[in-house]
């Protein structure tokens, strides 16, 4: 498996400054994106650092994945944009190790159905949108 990106749990990347040149070094070092955790903080350290930085990353990100139409609506406003967008989710299923070791669980079904759905497939299709991952970025 080859590294793609670098993502933090929770943001642990945007904690400080030094953490954050911490994973400034590690992308450059290993040519690989930062999830865009910058756009979770107001520490006007680590925007300059990103901002100064050559590191690549999505050009909008979404976490809130439970509703649809919630998804769609954000893709609605940034798709004309012809830019990057996360839509940050967990899909797949829930047995019982998964619930023994996370609290992450049914939500993840939830994604699941939602990036199976017609209505979505079908928007997607309908607009022209690439479903693509991490190494996309990284190639750019």
């Amino acid at each position: 498996m080859q590294l793609n990106h670098l993502d933090t749990h929770h943001g642990f990347s945007i904690l400080s400054p030094e953490i954050f040149k911490v994973f400034i070094k590690l992308s450059e070092k290993y040519q690989v994106p930062l999830r865009r955790d910058i756009n979770f903080t107001d520490n006007s350290r680590i925007i300059n650092m990103f901002q100064a930085s050559q590191i690549k990353t999505t050009d909008h990100i979404f976490i809130s994945t439970t509703h649809l139409e919630d998804i769609i609506s954000e893709l609605d406003i940034r798709k004309s944009d012809d830019k990057t967008f996360e839509i940050a989710c967990h899909p797949g299923w829930v047995d019982e190790e998964l619930q023994n070791i996370s609290s992450l669980t049914f939500e993840r079904e939830k994604d699941l159905e939602i990036f199976f759905n017609e209505k979505f497939q079908n928007y997607i299709k309908n607009n022209h949108i690439e479903l693509t991952n991490y190494s996309r970025i990284k190639d750019e």
